[in-house]
């Protein structure tokens, strides 16, 4: 495979990841978590994330092969012999879009995850406490209103 080709198949897998990402972030931002699509995304991310990173051993194989080195300015200049010089800005532009999302996401999902622990917290403090008297009255001064007699 060709610089070229590598390129243009790794630039169309960061859009990919992109869109996978964003997806996940709006799931992340509903109201209710759909836990199933949550899971296809975890998936799919994981795919497109393994094939992001045989691209990129590629690209770095191909650089090498070149005699281009590390930097970022010898992948600018490969790029830019390749005719490619677009698809390698778009793919540093997506890359950095990737980058964001993924903090984003992980910020939404850590702020779920900190309000689910304070429901369970919530809960099990409630049902470890009894809500009623010895006598059976409520513990509740709310709840001695509620008539039986009804």
């Amino acid at each position: 495979m060709s610089l070229a080709e590598t390129l243009d198949r790794q630039l169309d897998a960061m859009q990919r990841f992109v869109t996978l990402l964003r997806e996940e972030r709006q799931s992340l931002s509903q109201g209710e978590v759909d836990g199933p699509e949550l899971e296809r995304l975890a998936e799919a991310k994981s795919q497109v994330a393994t094939e992001l990173e045989t691209l990129d051993t590629e690209r770095r194989r191909l650089l090498h092969e070149q005699g281009h080195g590390e930097s970022r300015q010898s992948a600018e200049r490969a790029a830019t012999e390749a005719e490619r010089q677009d698809s390698w800005q778009q793919l540093r532009s997506s890359g950095e879009e990737a980058r964001q999302l993924n903090r984003i996401n992980g910020l939404l999902a850590m702020n779920r995850m900190e309000q689910n622990q304070r429901m369970l917290n919530f809960l099990k403090e409630a049902a470890g406490s009894t809500m009623y008297e010895a006598d059976g009255r409520s513990r509740h001064k709310g709840l001695n209103r509620i008539s039986s007699r009804v």
